[in-house]
């Protein structure tokens, strides 16, 4: 649209000239005919003019060509500069003929020599005006693109006050005193971009007792040392005309420790002079300097990634990422969860506290709460002296609605004195938003039925069965020696 704006002007420039030339209607001295001194006939000389910009977007190249650009989206927040060409005075001829001679090439700020800049910003209607400007040429120059997704700036272009209207007649014709427009409205275009996605994610957790992927269930190794979780914030650079800022704030869980951090562009790591980071009130903060906005290019991946230490964490642990990009805030949020569980290791009749038991844990992975071969071994544990022993489970990431996990706790050496029980499996169930915090379960060890048998396990039931049958193999014997004796007394 800028480029046929300035068509636009050129022919009607020529026009005027034209009409100027033919018309024999110049001001006093018309006998001077050719003097670029000449007055053009019919302009306010003392009249003052508007400058109204409408800033609108297509959705692609060929959209932005064609069509009613009233039908097209209003852009708001648009900056736009004009400046006053010096030296030129388009009430002569000259003055026409200086801004005939001004190509594409001379259109850009640099190439001419301006003053009395001013700047307005296009509103909801993606309008933009410059009112009270005196009579001349003027450079206009779209300056910031705002929260606009856009893929280029408009190009500069030039804009005169008066301008000849289309359908007038030769200008100079005394007869003819509206042939000029003060009040000049332009339609200058922008094809937009399309929003891409930021999000945020946990993709990593370490300080389990076995591998574990983000989404499984595990077994944190050391309540002291707590677990790792790796977070991820990626972006995707939008095809933008500038990139005049670009900041990421991570916000930390609350009780954890900000470990560790990465950013990388497309693969490539940045450096500490592409961006300025800053750490206070949980929240670590990214903010690219000049140099790191000068790499971003549309297409290009922007991941950052951030380790935290979590301690003895239970419930949800929540992490929220904020990207901010020419003035555009885009939130994003992810969740891990931890529940702990607490097994009592008991007597049957007394309820004293064992200490010694040993248990392999598992997920049950198809959760129907019972150990087959598609569950995976998470933990082990012997329970302690006191006979409770307290462990923190990694839950998985996701919503907290759906996260619902059981493991199973498989005994497999019953303490000291006791026999190891025949369904020696105990489900226990866990959930993002468990209550109470702590799964509790109390699992129960008889003695031997023979006092003082100095077996534990599956191999003092075996010795149980054992003399089970002894027992009953010496009274059969003893039957029958009571049945021989007796045959012969009577014999």
């Amino acid at each position: 649209m800028t480029k046929k704006i300035f068509r636009k002007t050129a022919i009607a420039i020529a026009i005027a000239l034209v009409g100027v030339s033919t018309s024999g209607a110049l001001a006093a001295g018309a006998e001077n005919k050719g003097n670029d001194d000449v007055r053009v006939e019919n302009i306010g000389t003392y009249k003052r003019g508007s400058v109204t910009v409408f800033k609108k977007g297509a959705e692609n190249d060929e959209a932005a060509k064609t069509g009613d650009p009233k039908d097209k989206k209003p852009l708001q927040g648009i900056t736009f500069k004009i400046e006053k060409i010096k030296d030129i005075d388009l009430t002569k001829v000259k003055g026409w003929k200086d801004v005939a001679k001004l190509t594409a090439a001379d259109v850009k700020p640099e190439r001419l020599d301006t003053e009395k800049a001013e700047s307005a910003v296009t509103n909801y209607e993606g309008k933009a005006k410059f009112g009270r400007l005196p009579l001349g040429a003027y450079l206009v120059t779209e300056t910031s693109i705002g929260k606009q997704f856009v893929k280029s700036k408009a190009e500069p272009f030039i804009v005169t006050i008066p301008r000849p209207k289309a359908d007038n007649m030769p200008l100079g014709t005394p007869e003819k005193i509206d042939g000029w427009e003060y009040d000049v409205v332009a339609y200058p275009k922008n094809v937009l971009s399309e929003q891409t996605q930021f999000s945020k994610k946990a993709v990593a957790v370490d300080g389990l007792e076995k591998k574990t992927e983000v989404e499984q269930t595990g077994v944190v190794k050391s309540d002291k040392a707590g677990a790792k979780v790796t977070w991820e914030l990626a972006y995707d650079i939008p095809d933008l005309a500038e990139y005049t800022e670009l900041t990421l704030v991570d916000t930390l869980p609350a009780g954890a420790t900000h470990v560790t951090e990465s950013l990388v562009l497309d693969s490539v790591m940045l450096l500490r002079s592409d961006y300025e980071r800053t750490e206070a009130d949980g929240k670590v903060t990214f903010k690219f300097t000049s140099s790191g906005l000068a790499k971003l290019k549309a297409g290009m991946k922007l991941t950052a990634k951030i380790e935290t230490t979590h301690v003895d964490a239970t419930g949800n642990v929540d992490n929220s990422g904020e990207l901010t990009i020419n003035g555009n805030k885009f939130t994003s949020k992810d969740s891990v969860y931890f529940q702990k569980f607490e097994v009592t290791k008991q007597d049957a009749t007394s309820q004293q506290r064992l200490a010694g038991a040993k248990f392999d844990i598992y997920d049950d992975v198809n959760r129907n709460k019972k150990l087959d071969s598609a569950d995976r071994k998470i933990g082990s544990f012997v329970t302690p002296k006191g006979g409770v022993k307290e462990m923190n489970v990694y839950l998985g990431r996701g919503d907290s609605e759906s996260v619902y996990r059981t493991i199973l706790l498989k005994e497999t050496e019953a303490p000291a004195g006791y026999l190891l029980p025949s369904d020696a499996v105990t489900v226990v169930e866990l959930a993002a938003m468990g209550e109470p915090a702590t799964a509790k379960v109390a699992i129960d060890n008889y003695k031997p039925l023979v006092p003082g048998l100095p077996l534990t396990g599956a191999s003092g039931i075996v010795a149980m069965s054992a003399i089970g049958v002894g027992l009953l193999g010496l009274g059969a014997f003893a039957v029958r020696q009571s049945r021989k004796a007796r045959q012969g007394v009577e014999d």
